[in-house]
């Protein structure tokens, strides 16, 4: 099953698309400057993030880490808690692709 099966994000066109009044515009920035730009549920933790990245660009081995400002989000951080943080971010969440991970594991 999919991350996006488990916790539907939507994939958005750009940052002016129309969002449910339960979701929060983010900007997924990587460190090429490749954006890809989601809506997603207030009440899921970030790091549903990680997993939908994995699955998007295809590095289910590798570990990602996710950053707002450049400090690494927690594993337990839900992104209604960011929202005044991203919103003077301009909405991004910089990915970074690291290091590869041990037999697939996080």
């Amino acid at each position: 099953m999919s991350t996006t099966e488990l916790f539907p994000i939507r994939r958005l066109q750009s940052r002016t698309d129309a969002l449910l009044e339960n979701e929060v515009l983010v900007v997924l920035l990587n460190m090429a400057g490749v954006e890809t730009i989601v809506a997603i549920c207030k009440n899921r933790p970030a790091v549903v993030l990680q997993y939908y990245m994995a699955e998007v660009v295809g590095v289910w081995h590798y570990r990602i880490a996710l950053m707002l400002n450049n400090k690494l989000l927690g594993e337990s951080v839900h992104l209604g808690d960011l929202a005044s943080r991203l919103e003077k971010s301009d909405q991004v969440i910089n990915f970074l692709i690291k290091e590869p991970t041990h037999w697939g594991r996080w």
